[in-house]
């Protein structure tokens, strides 16, 4: 149960700045400050399946385009190998 309260002052374009990024990430400006500071450097399960559907569609991409593919793909498994 969530029943404590945290003060932060920031100024106005640091409000704009967390208020814009927890939109992109569609969560309130509380649950984006949350999860910031709660995650230790660590890419949430939620960000890993975000990575993972966008490498899917990177690779596909890739194998189409053999001029740069087998580059893009080689990139996408150093990345595929972050987020095991």
């Amino acid at each position: 149960m969530k029943d404590k309260i945290i003060t932060l002052r920031v100024t106005q374009d640091q409000y704009r700045q967390i208020k814009t990024n927890a939109e992109k990430h569609g969560l309130t400006v509380s649950s984006y400050i949350s999860n910031r500071v709660l995650s230790d450097g660590e890419i949430s399960a939620q960000h890993k399946q975000i990575l993972y559907s966008s490498l899917c569609i990177i690779k596909n991409y890739a194998r189409e385009n053999n001029s740069v593919g087998q580059i893009i793909l080689g990139e996408c498994e150093k990345i595929w190998q972050l987020l095991k």
